[in-house]
């Protein structure tokens, strides 16, 4: 059984996985190791929940070299000695190996063994993916269905409490993953942390790196205006298409960016991916109000 979810206006079948129902989804030459015009009129809008004024790692080492426009990711091995929790069996854990269950679980007795979040691997290699914002969505689907079998909490009810909440732990860390790398946004934001970045810092900040081009801000009014004008469902439907055509051209720019380890492209990419976006949502709400039937 399959259910549809719309990401950056390209539509995929994505299987039903487990109990989850699929979501209408819209991410200095250093070295550095790291877990338009002047017009005279004023015109105030919103964008991120912002007013503006416009005047007209996971048990790997990312090495990061960057030049301000791009970055490249290498792997390093980590491997650590873990002893059972449950048996006290002492073996070593490579937390670089693909399989998410092994690094989690003692060879010997079977236990889920206590990680904590930097010692887990990302998003991507827990689903078994390659670090790439392009996803094969029915590989994830499947690997996810495989991960919630393995830590189904029924699984563990007779072995202790201990058992039953790390399980219920790696679940959720399964279900995060899962959401993360469906989401076109989340999942760029995700490889911007992956890249050294984070939202706490400014340089990471999508709405800050937005709202300080003006050429955006300008685009940003422009379409907003248009948005406001809209009263028939023929304008509807023509803002609607050429909405879902500029995102499936982000999308398209996006994977480009992020395959060419152009971080501060990425980082405008998702800056307008996200506004287009959010007028996605806007265009929903107007369609009831207009009585657009579709």
């Amino acid at each position: 059984m399959t259910s549809r979810a719309i990401i950056s206006s390209v539509i995929y079948k994505v299987p039903r996985v487990g109990g989850l129902s699929s979501r209408t989804l819209s991410s200095s030459g250093r070295s550095t190791c790291l877990p338009a015009q002047n017009r005279t009129s004023v015109t105030a809008f919103s964008f991120a929940d912002r007013q503006l004024s416009l005047v007209r790692t996971s048990g790997s080492v990312l090495r990061v070299s960057s030049n301000s426009s791009s970055a490249t990711f290498r792997n390093y091995s980590s491997i650590v000695s873990v002893n059972c929790s449950k048996c006290a069996h002492s073996y070593s854990n490579d937390q670089n190996i693909s399989d998410f269950v092994s690094q989690v679980t003692c060879p010997k007795c079977g236990a889920l063994q206590k990680r904590n979040l930097p010692e887990l691997p990302d998003y991507f290699s827990i689903l078994g993916h390659t670090k790439s914002y392009r996803v094969d969505l029915q590989n994830v689907a499947n690997k996810t269905k495989q991960l919630q079998k393995r830590f189904h909490p029924d699984l563990y009810s007779q072995k202790g409490s201990e058992q039953q909440n790390l399980s219920q732990e790696y679940s959720s860390l399964v279900n995060k993953a899962l959401y993360t790398l469906l989401d076109p946004i989340a999942r760029g934001r995700y490889m911007l942390t992956l890249a050294g970045l984070s939202p706490e810092d400014p340089d990471g900040d999508l709405e800050r790196t937005m709202t300080s081009d003006p050429e955006f801000l300008e685009e940003v009014m422009e379409l907003n205006e248009r948005l406001e004008e809209i009263n028939s469902e023929g304008d509807w439907k023509d803002f609607r298409n050429q909405n879902e055509e500029t995102l499936k051209e982000i999308h398209e720019e996006l994977e480009k960016a992020f395959e060419k380890g152009e971080i501060k492209e990425a980082q405008r990419l998702l800056g307008r991916m996200k506004y287009f976006d959010t007028l996605q949502h806007k265009l929903k709400d107007l369609q009831s109000r207009i009585g657009v039937v579709e």
